[in-house]
């Protein structure tokens, strides 16, 4: 069940006129950045987060075109054009454990991680990419089963048409491989 607008204006800063409601849980998008304000500054060099952030922004839209940022409850979600879902961050709950979900799609070999969260075990599902494995001496493969249950369907029935597909698509190349 989707938290209130009041719950969630006592839990997060909120500022603006747009529904709080519709941003966090994926129904419509944070921001959305477009040629006009996809310019970087190749001069300007700063370690300020504000400034890596904006840097990132960038970096996205000079590899994807315009995109639209959704980030709710659970995570970000970056849309391309033809609604193309390029970048996936989310931390999602299963069995009382978090999970870190992880897909980029913008060179046209997805990486997908999925990861345990915890500081004994680090447990992985990882597609496309080098596993993290020298996080933890105590490194486990996580099985192609455990990480579907993960993206079970029903964990996301309260978000929004883009968290939905996202873990659609997700789980179709994870089945596929």
């Amino acid at each position: 069940m989707r938290l209130t607008k009041d719950e969630l204006l006592k839990k997060y800063t909120w500022y603006g006129e747009r529904d709080i409601v519709a941003v966090k849980y994926g129904d419509e998008p944070l921001y959305r950045v477009n040629n006009d304000t996809c310019r970087i500054d190749h001069e300007k060099s700063s370690s300020d987060t504000i400034d890596n952030i904006e840097f990132s922004k960038h970096w996205l839209c000079a590899i994807g075109g315009n995109y639209a940022h959704y980030e709710t409850l659970i995570g970000g979600v970056d849309v391309f054009p033809n609604y193309h879902i390029g970048a996936v961050d989310l931390t999602v709950k299963y069995n009382g454990k978090a999970y870190s979900v992880e897909l980029i799609d913008l060179y046209g070999k997805p990486q997908i991680s999925i990861t345990l969260i915890t500081p004994y075990i680090f447990r992985e599902y990882y597609l496309n990419q080098p596993s993290k494995s020298w996080i933890s001496t105590h490194y486990e493969s996580m099985s192609k089963d455990e990480a579907l249950k993960v993206l079970d369907k029903k964990h996301f029935k309260d978000y929004g048409t883009v968290i939905q597909d996202a873990i659609k698509k997700i789980r179709e190349i994870v089945e596929r491989n």
